[in-house]
Order: structure tokens, then C-alpha cells, then sequence
């Protein structure tokens, strides 16, 4: 499947987990027509051999074009994994697997401790059988040399987008926007046509760290996208309103807590079940300034909050399903989003 990439304002990337899913899953037809996905193949429930997972997958995305990548870490990979991270022939154990993949745009593997040889052999033939191919950097500076190598080796830079992932960027943003001009510039030196996506996340491991006073976290990828330059330089792209960092899953008792994404800050509410746990967060999170009305007849998530705060908490009990919400919501705030910062502003904050 080719695509325009240019079409595209929004590139989040979501893992293939039940929760993340489902949150995509319910934004409307519209919505899904705005963005292209970044699917990477991760265990998804009790499911873990690597073709069931692409079924999932397939079971949301329907025959919507996506980018389809693969989960490095452990804690989350498929069965299949790390076979498929066997870079040798080019990565062929995954290059097979996604030519039985239906309206995938490949992601080609970059791992630190493959050979730029096979890096590159990998990209130059997925170029050849599937023309589009994206790039997925986790580690931007270190991968530059091996993305300029690919990018001088590619038939048609068109073919291409590099994706320069920066992983949890809460506290360090300001300085990742000087990274990423840094990174940026060295690739469009090389070919001063190359397409990019800058993403990270700042959605903390642990939303309880933060003041419930205050109760907002500010959405510091958006504010980093802002200032090395907007669009201008960069496409969006973040991980959704999800920690970027994988987490070893624990037993442990939780306090019931809705997070309600706005363009630039997820506002949160805990309140302990003895106090009226899931069915009181929503209405604090109905009765603030912030919220949007209007958004109930339009966003799955803002009716599943609406109808709480009304007492009706059929299937969303657990902190599962609020994640769902928060991740319809997050992907619905930014595929609307209008950047209206001036060139002036001053980002200081993100340090």
C-alpha cells in the first residue's frame, strides 16, 4: 500500500496493547482518516503469537493503511520477537512477515547491534518490494550515521520517512528540540529533501507523583515539536498519552482516576473508591472549565466520562477501559490541534 505522507499532520505511535487499541479503535471515521498510525506488534492481552497479534490488529485498523513496526522490549514482545530482530540477510525473517501483512507500510528495524550493512541491505529491499518504507530511530544521534547511510542509498528519498522517536521526554524537551534540529539538519545535508517525525511522550509512569491540587500535566512533546519550529521543519508525532518506557506489570491495589486530555495538558482526577471512586472523578472532571461539552456527542471518550459522572459505569470498573479513554481523547485533541504559538515565545518552561 503507498500513501501521501504529506497528507498527514499526526503520526502517533501505539502500541498493539488491548487498551491502546481500543482507544483508537473507537474514534470515529472521520478522526481515523486524519492520521496515519504507528502500530508496533506487542503482546495484546493473553495474545502473543506474533500473527494472532497482527490479526488484532488488523480487527481495528480494518483495511486502513498503517505503519507497522515490531516491540523491542521484552517486558511487551510477542512470542516471534526477537527472531524477527535477526538482522541477518537484511532482516529477512522480518521482511517476509510483512509482505503478508495487508495495507502495512513497512517500518524497517533499527537495532543498536546489527551491522549498518544489513541495516541498509534491509531498507533497500523493502524499497524494492513494498516502494514505501519508514525508519524508526530510538536513539537519534547515535543511529545518524546509519540514517545517513540509508538515506544515500534509497532509489527515491520520496520512498522514505524517518521517524526520530526520543522516548520520554518530560524535563529534557527543551534540550531534545536542540538534539533534534542538531540530528535534522545533518540528514537534510545529506539530501535536503528528507521527511521527518519528531515524536516522544512526557505522560509520566505514575500520574499520582503530580499534585492533585493542581492536577494538570503539561504535554511537553507538543510544546518541544513547537520549538525546534513546528511543521515548518518537522511532522507531529507522539506515543499517544502513553509512558513510552515499558513497565514490568505488578499486583497493587489503585485509586480510581480519569485523565482528560486537553490540546496541551492532561488533566487528572483521583478520587478513592469509599469516596465515590470512578463515578466522582468523572463528575470533578464534568464540572471544569476545561471540559467540552460539546465533545460528548462526538468522541467516545468524552461520552463514556459523561456518562459516569450520570452514575453509569457499566464496563469501565477498571483502570484498563479509562485508559482507553484517555488515549480516544489524547488522539482526538491532537488530530485537531492548532498550533498558534509565535515565533517569539519563549519554551524556558520545558526545562
Amino acid at each position: 500500500m503507498n500513501v501521501d505522507f504529506d497528507q498527514y499532520s499526526y503520526y502517533p505511535s501505539l502500541r498493539s496493547r488491548m487498551w491502546e487499541m481500543r482507544g483508537y479503535g473507537e474514534l470515529c471515521e472521520d478522526s481515523k482518516e486524519r492520521l496515519l498510525p504507528i502500530v508496533s506488534l506487542a503482546s495484546h492481552h493473553r495474545t502473543k503469537a506474533i500473527e494472532d497479534v497482527a490479526n488484532k490488529v488488523r480487527e481495528y485498523l480494518g483495511d486502513r493503511a498503517h505503519i507497522l513496526d515490531l516491540e523491542q522490549s521484552s517486558i511487551y514482545a510477542c512470542d516471534e520477537c526477537r527472531s524477527l530482530m535477526n538482522p541477518s540477510n537484511g532482516f529477512s525473517a522480518w521482511r517476509e512477515f510483512l509482505v503478508r501483512q495487508p495495507n502495512a507500510i513497512p517500518s524497517a528495524l533499527l537495532s543498536s547491534d546489527a551491522p549498518i550493512r544489513d541495516v541498509v541491505q534491509q531498507v533497500r529491499r523493502l524499497e524494492r518490494d513494498q516502494r514505501q518504507v519508514v525508519v524508526r530511530s530510538r536513539a537519534p544521534t547515535n543511529d545518524l550515521a546509519a540514517l545517513q547511510a540509508i538515506l544515500s542509498a534509497v532509489d527515491d528519498v520520496n520512498n522514505l520517512m524517518i521517524v526520530l522517536d526520543f522516548g520520554y521526554v518530560r524535563s529534557r524537551a527543551s534540550a531534545l528540540s536542540i538534539e533534534a534540529a542538531n540530528v535534522i539538519n545533518a540528514l537534510r545535508t545529506t539530501d535536503d529533501a528528507t521527511r521527518v517525525v519528531v515524536m516522544g511522550s512526557s505522560y509520566p509512569k505514575s500520574a499520582a507523583t503530580y499534585d492533585d491540587a493542581a492536577a494538570a500535566i503539561p504535554i511537553q512533546e507538543r510544546a518541544m515539536h513547537s520549538a525546534l519550529g513546528g511543521d515548518e521543519v518537522a511532522i507531529y508525532g507522539d506515543h499517544g498519552s502513553i509512558h513510552p518506557e515499558p513497565m514490568e506489570p505488578m499486583m497493587a491495589r489503585f485509586v480510581p482516576r480519569i485523565d482528560y486530555p486537553l490540546p496541551d495538558a492532561w488533566v487528572f482526577r483521583r478520587v478513592r473508591s469509599d469516596q465515590g471512586g470512578y463515578e466522582r472523578c468523572a463528575q470533578l472532571i464534568v464540572g471544569l472549565t476545561d471540559w467540552q461539552p460539546e465533545l460528548v456527542d462526538q468522541v467516545w471518550g468524552a461520552a463514556k466520562i459523561n456518562a459516569a459522572a450520570h452514575g453509569d459505569l457499566t464496563s469501565m470498573g477498571t483502570p484498563g477501559p479509562w485508559i482507553a479513554v484517555r488515549v480516544n481523547l489524547h488522539l482526538w485533541q491532537q488530530i485537531h490541534y492548532r498550533d498558534d504559538a509565535d515565533e517569539g515565545d519563549d519554551f524556558s518552561d520545558l526545562i
